[in-house]
């Protein structure tokens, strides 16, 4: 990196993030007034070089130093899937370290029990997988397994051991392990070269995604795009030297791209794909059935581009919950994993680094800014539980009228789907990358304004998120995230409402 300005600085960041959002509403200006609008293409392409070498440039170079933390939940628990399930790999783990006489585990004294995420001691959890290891795994897998955990676990200090088997565990769907668990069979973590080019998956992937983005909807959507995530503050580049734990933002994007061309279908079985890898994607046909239900009551007729959407979607979905029960465990891997993640959602409302409309107003709003414990954030959100129904009306109200009044040729009707996630759900934080969405408005849809104000305000609320952080604290900055969320959830369909163009026939690249 000799030679590379790397500052990494939130001055940095708050200066790429206005400038880019000052850069889409020049564009805006320049479309609008029938300009040429290349000048603006040249700023974005600097402006994303600038933010790949400031933010992004030290963890790829980093990545491929061997890391083994990010690996362990996803590379562990698809591989393994069909012998730990969503439940068994920390007390897996912890006889492998017993036999293996690695000892990296051997001074913990709690891990999180995955089944009612209590702590339970070390001790009691070493005796259940003792227990259980000869009905879950035969001698060939529980060998393998050792072999794996022996490389898994030489980069990193108990302590950090410790923390991670303290975590909330192995969430994704039983789907997702199809792609990443086959392929893990046949990767050998002990050989660096092999592990980091595993490691590698989640950024080739992105930046395939990116490339589909530039190919369907032009340079500058694809600029955009990349922008938007490398300057993302609660993102920090964490799929660089993941393994597969970011599919479904390149299924998001890809099929949001596939959308502005017209592949409809296509573009479907993408978010449905998107949808089985991580659920909340779900919530992007919100706005098609809405619009299909619009358009049966004004015309008494199906609309035939929404039918076939939600076709594609419902098949696509049947299809990958069905490879899902092909991953060893049956109809038990479902039931699991919807006991898992129902206690997961309930668990993770109020954490500090989540973002989503509860999580927003669990404060004294009176005085946001400092640190509060969980208990406190659960008593303030019942004391602001009437502003929290007020806004969830709000939102959802102004998302379907928006959907209702056929604006803008339904250009918008898949993405709106990002305020009714702000809304229901409470979600870690990177998944908020998720409003990626809007930065892919089309060739036929960035003429708009609606386009250039989605994409400034979200790029400013990344310039506020890191504004906050050096100010204050990193969770005050969660704080100032969540109120910006927010108020993209209300202003966009307020937007559309108000200004976008009302249509009595849709536009060709609008609908699928």
């Amino acid at each position: 990196m000799t030679g590379i300005l790397i500052t990494n600085s939130p001055a940095m960041a708050i200066t790429l993030c206005v400038l880019t959002a000052l850069a889409v509403v020049a564009r805006h200006y320049l479309i609008k007034a029938g300009k040429r609008r290349w000048p603006v293409t040249v700023a974005l392409f600097i402006l994303a070089v600038l933010a790949y070498l400031d933010f992004a440039h030290a963890r790829v170079m980093a990545s491929f130093v061997p890391a083994r933390k990010g690996a362990y939940h996803y590379f562990m628990g698809a591989k393994y899937f069909k012998e730990v399930g969503q439940f068994n790999l920390y007390r897996f783990t912890l006889l492998a370290d017993k036999e293996t006489k690695i000892d990296r585990l051997k001074k913990i004294k709690k891990v999180r029990n995955q089944q009612d995420y209590e702590l339970m001691r070390a001790s009691q959890a070493l005796k259940l997988a003792i227990e259980e290891r000869p009905k879950a795994f035969s001698d060939e897998r529980w060998a393998e397994f050792k072999r794996d955990w022996v490389a898994m676990s030489r980069d990193l200090p108990p302590a950090v051991w410790e923390r991670m088997l303290q975590d909330r565990g192995f969430n994704p769907p039983p789907f997702w392990s199809f792609i990443p668990g086959t392929v893990a069979q046949f990767i050998d973590i002990s050989n660096n070269q092999v592990f980091m080019w595993a490691m590698h998956i989640d950024m080739i992937v992105f930046a395939l995604a990116v490339v589909v983005v530039g190919l369907c909807c032009g340079l500058d959507a694809a600029l955009l795009v990349f922008l938007y995530v490398v300057l993302a503050w609660f993102y920090e580049s964490k799929f660089i030297g993941t393994y597969f734990q970011f599919f479904w933002l390149a299924g998001l994007i890809v099929g949001m791209s596939l959308l502005r061309r017209g592949f409809g279908k296509i573009s479907a079985a993408c978010f449905a794909l998107s949808a089985m890898l991580r659920l909340f994607p779900l919530m992007f046909v919100t706005g098609p059935g809405i619009a299909w239900l619009r358009d049966w009551w004004q015309t008494r007729r199906w609309s035939k581009a929404w039918t076939g959407f939600l076709l594609a979607f419902f098949i696509a979905s049947l299809i990958f919950v069905g490879i899902g029960l092909t991953r060893g465990r049956g109809p038990a891997s479902t039931k699991d994993f919807v006991s898992k993640i129902t206690m997961h959602a309930d668990n993770q409302k109020f954490d500090t680094n989540k973002f989503g409309l509860k999580r927003a107003i669990a404060l004294k709003l009176t005085d946001p800014w400092p640190f509060i414990s969980m208990e406190e954030r659960v008593e303030r959100f019942f004391q602001n539980k009437a502003l929290y129904h007020f806004l969830l009306v709000a939102i959802v109200g102004l998302m379907i009228a928006a959907v209702w009044k056929k604006v803008d040729g339904d250009a918008w009707v898949v993405p709106l789907g990002a305020v009714i996630i702000f809304a229901l759900m409470t979600a870690s934080r990177y998944y908020f990358l998720l409003w990626v969405v809007f930065l892919i408005p089309g060739r036929e849809n960035d003429r708009r304004g609606f386009a250039a104000f989605a994409d400034a305000l979200l790029f400013l609320n990344n310039a506020l998120m890191f504004l906050i952080v050096h100010v204050l604290h990193d969770r005050a900055a969660f704080t100032a995230g969540n109120f910006g969320f927010l108020a993209c959830s209300l202003l966009f369909p307020l937007y559309l409402l108000l200004h976008g163009r009302r249509e009595t026939e849709p536009e060709k690249t609008a609908q699928p």
